[in-house]
């Protein structure tokens, strides 16, 4: 990358895989995604913020680990994963709904738009490159807005809901949104809606970026 002047920049990088199973139409696909995402550390942020935020990114993404993935509009894939007598899952892995197809491109601007809710004021995460084993070494590159591309609430769930936001713009641990019963109490969360408050702000166990300057600081286990 060139750069138009000689003022020194930073490009972090977080990088991480996700192996999961995705219903793309009438096919099972195991996938595993080589992801790679560009994020910026807020300079006024301290280390115990920095910790927070990772620990919830990390969390995720671990629950996200071997998940199904299916499109919400998708009947085969949701009859498949859920059951239609009493909607509970048909599997112990954990169920990710998606506003389209399973694809690379939606997981772009999904993954960047549920760390960016992780992320609060203190991480900001931008354009993402994903590399899927299946497709034979094609990278994608998702750059831009997600919100220009993922639904609206409304649009998505209807504007009777436990929430205003769809699950990829709340800072929870979910990963799904569903309708809710008619005799639901609204004010209730469901479960696969949790806060964070169980993790505190435990230190990260690895190193941990808390500072964006030219040559990143690390706290490693060395340092404590």
């Amino acid at each position: 990358m060139i750069l138009d002047d000689d003022t020194p920049e930073v490009f972090m990088h977080y990088n991480f895989n996700l192996r999961l199973v995705r219903i793309v139409a009438d096919t099972l696909v195991s996938t595993k995604m080589k992801i790679k995402i560009e994020f910026s550390a807020n300079p006024e942020a301290g280390g115990a913020d920095i910790a927070r935020v990772w620990n919830k990114i990390d969390f995720w993404l671990e629950s996200a680990d071997q998940c199904i993935a299916i499109w919400a509009s998708n009947p085969l894939a949701v009859d498949t994963v859920i059951s239609a007598q009493d909607h509970a899952p048909r599997f112990m892995n954990n169920i990710m709904i998606l506003p389209s197809e399973p694809t690379e491109e939606i997981f772009g601007y999904i993954i960047q738009a549920k760390l960016n809710a992780l992320g609060e004021d203190v991480v900001a995460f931008g354009a993402v490159e994903i590399e899927s084993e299946e497709n034979n070494g094609i990278v994608f590159n998702v750059i831009g807005d997600p919100s220009a591309v993922l639904p609206k609430m409304e649009d998505w769930m209807g504007s009777n809901n436990w929430f205003n936001t769809p699950w990829w713009n709340r800072d929870d641990g979910s990963m799904l949104d569903a309708q809710p019963p008619e005799e639901a109490d609204l004010n209730e969360k469901p479960d696969w809606a949790y806060a964070w408050d169980f993790l505190g702000s435990r230190p990260k166990p690895a190193g941990v970026v808390i500072s964006a300057r030219f040559k990143p600081r690390l706290v490693d286990e060395d340092d404590k």
